[in-house]
């Protein structure tokens, strides 16, 4: 049995039409004989979801979710709801890549669309060691006020692979005399149920306590450990969260998957 992806070329003349049956028969393992009347498919959304699988399998670039999540919230109805983020949330940001305007964008997409707006204005983008990444960020993808489960969200980060949560701080005024300092809110303290995903295998759980970035990664049971381990206390700057340690990491490990056919 052949494992990972299969590349296949087809003869292409630009006054003659391959019909459906002639591209079957350049598939290992299917009689187009035996096939009763293939349709080509119409469906503009079936099209747009089969790009969407032809552009996840066929390279060895990658898209990740990013989900701002406030204290108190527990399920990504919730979180996939957050119009407007914090500060901090955007200097996260800033650490992950660069915001780049999708219309007219030419290179790695990431499934989003670069021609009318339709997937948002803006996203945020990267390279690393020639992978390139393209982040689904959940307050920069089209909000609903219709859909309570924000459906255009989900489609995008429920799809990922890895999903990046960042968890804002509580923002109490602790320079007002007699309040109460905020409780910290610890990536530990982060359940990867409340994320109702089929295809999601690592989350990286993100909270900015003061000047510092502090990470948790969880896993789905079927993703061996990797490496490196993360420090005591597992504090970055913003530098070193992106540019050295667990994140990068992570890119390397779903190459090695993608190399061996398991994703």
């Amino acid at each position: 049995m052949l494992l990972g992806t299969q590349k296949i070329a087809l003869p292409y003349q630009a006054n003659q039409k391959l019909t459906v049956k002639q591209i079957l028969t350049h598939f290992t393992g299917i009689d187009p004989s035996t096939t009763k009347n293939p349709k080509e498919i119409f469906a503009a959304d079936i099209q747009k979801d089969l790009l969407l699988l032809e552009e996840q399998e066929g390279s060895v670039n990658f898209k990740f979710g990013v989900v701002y999540m406030k204290p108190g919230q527990n399920c990504d109805d919730q979180m996939l709801s957050n119009q407007e983020a914090s500060q901090d949330f955007e200097d996260f940001l800033d650490v992950l890549g660069e915001r780049v305007r999708l219309k007219g964008w030419d290179r790695f997409r990431g499934g989003l669309d670069v021609k009318g707006d339709m997937t948002g204005k803006y996203s945020v983008y990267t390279m690393y060691e020639g992978h390139e990444i393209m982040f689904h960020v959940s307050t920069l993808l089209p909000f609903s006020r219709d859909n309570r489960q924000q459906v255009e969200r989900k489609r995008h980060i429920g799809n990922d692979i890895v999903n990046i949560v960042f968890i804002d701080q509580n923002t109490v005024n602790t320079n007002t005399l007699g309040a109460t300092p905020p409780d910290k809110v610890l990536p530990t303290m982060f359940d990867p149920t409340w994320i109702k995903s089929q295809f999601t295998h690592i989350f990286a759980v993100v909270t900015k306590i003061e000047q510092t970035f502090r990470l948790a990664v969880f896993c789905d049971e079927n993703v061996p450990p990797f490496g490196p381990t993360l420090p005591n206390p597992p504090e970055f700057s913003g530098h070193t969260l992106v540019g050295t340690h667990k994140l990068q990491n992570v890119v390397e490990d779903l190459n090695q998957r993608h190399e061996q056919g398991q994703f």
